[in-house]
């Protein structure tokens, strides 16, 4: 078996071949950069800012801007060559919106949405559960104002009974034209089918390196795993803020 040394040092080699010229960053932010809904740890925010410095990073995450800055702050957002809220619906350069693209839901989807809310079967609610983003509907049974353990009770309680899961699965047979994914904690993001995250691929191109923590099938940041297809392209799938910063010093700290 081989050493966790050793398993470091080839993990390296195999990162020195991607051209580091050119290579590009890509973050999720929620759970990526942060604790779900979180505000990002201070220590790790001024190392990342003085690793950033140089390179040429991207933000990707289903968040409106506003939830972004609030989670990571003003001075990381316009850092970044460019930030893709909403799931790549919304385009942010130098604090300015570039580009956006717009959903119309039809009447029937929200009220197939509170039927979910009516028929869930875990016994607590909280605020409002639906949120209208730029090319994004944000969609919770639990309710968006849940928070802390809250949400972590839900999170434990989804991952027995796959509530979200099975939602976008159905969600994604009755309207055609949309898709659903999950996002975040304890909650789906729906938009155009298609505009999901691996619309930014086509606007950063490769090398890219991406690191998300909903990297499998039905999770947010799958398609644009998917969508990596050239050789040099890197992915890493995470489960905490952690997990980022100790592969960022461990393969690209250079």
């Amino acid at each position: 078996m081989c050493s966790k040394r050793l398993v470091t040092r080839i993990k390296k080699r195999l990162t020195k071949q991607i051209d580091c010229a050119n290579i590009s960053y890509a973050f999720d932010v929620d759970g990526t950069l942060t604790e779900c809904r979180g505000t990002m740890d201070q220590e790790f925010k001024t190392w990342f800012l003085s690793w950033m410095k140089g390179k040429t990073v991207y933000l990707v995450t289903g968040s409106d801007r506003a939830k972004t800055v609030e989670q990571v702050g003003k001075d990381l957002v316009d850092s970044c060559t460019m930030v893709f809220q909403c799931a790549g619906n919304s385009v942010w350069q130098s604090g300015v919106e570039v580009s956006s693209t717009q959903l119309n839901a039809p009447p029937s989807m929200f009220e197939y949405l509170e039927e979910q809310v009516e028929s869930s079967s875990y016994p607590d609610q909280y605020g409002n559960h639906i949120e209208l983003r730029t090319g994004l509907i944000n969609f919770s049974t639990v309710g968006r104002n849940a928070v802390g353990q809250q949400r972590d009770l839900y999170y434990e309680w989804d991952q027995r009974t796959r509530e979200r899961e099975t939602i976008a699965k159905d969600f994604n047979t009755k309207f055609a034209g949309f898709e659903a994914e999950v996002g975040g904690n304890t909650s789906l993001d729906i938009h155009l089918k298609g505009r999901n995250k691996a619309q930014v691929y086509d606007v950063i191109g490769a090398p890219l390196v991406f690191f998300g923590d909903r990297m499998f099938p039905g999770g947010n940041d799958y398609p644009l795993h998917l969508r990596m297809i050239d050789p040099q392209d890197q992915s890493h799938a995470v489960s905490h803020w952690k997990q980022t910063r100790n592969l960022l010093q461990e393969l690209y700290n250079e």
